[in-house]
């Protein structure tokens, strides 16, 4: 009878390098986000005043992914934030992006 693991035992547990965290620091993964960060930039300066749905749909990238490369880019001084219109889709009012 093979002896199971617990959550408790010391030993090593071989885990893939995809569920771990340290693969969100690898080459592979970071070289992803610096070119969707890339894109993202790029679809701000092609658009007007474009909101997070709109560089969703102009690049590809998921909505969801959008906030976080909209962050480094403001933090970098590349964009601003312009204002805010209302969404056709939702009717919601969202923010807006600019390039400096």
């Amino acid at each position: 009878m093979s002896e199971q693991l617990n959550l408790f035992d010391s030993r090593e547990v071989n885990i893939p390098l995809a569920n771990k965290i340290e693969s969100y620091y690898s080459p592979d993964v970071q070289a992803l986000i610096m070119s969707q960060k890339e894109r993202v930039y790029h679809a701000i300066t092609r658009l007007k005043n474009p909101s997070q749905r709109d560089i969703s749909e102009h690049t590809g990238i998921p909505r969801h992914l959008i906030p976080f490369r909209l962050k480094h880019l403001i933090k970098e001084n590349r964009i601003i934030i312009t204002g805010s219109k209302i969404d056709p889709d939702t009717e919601k009012e969202v923010t807006t992006y600019k390039e400096l």
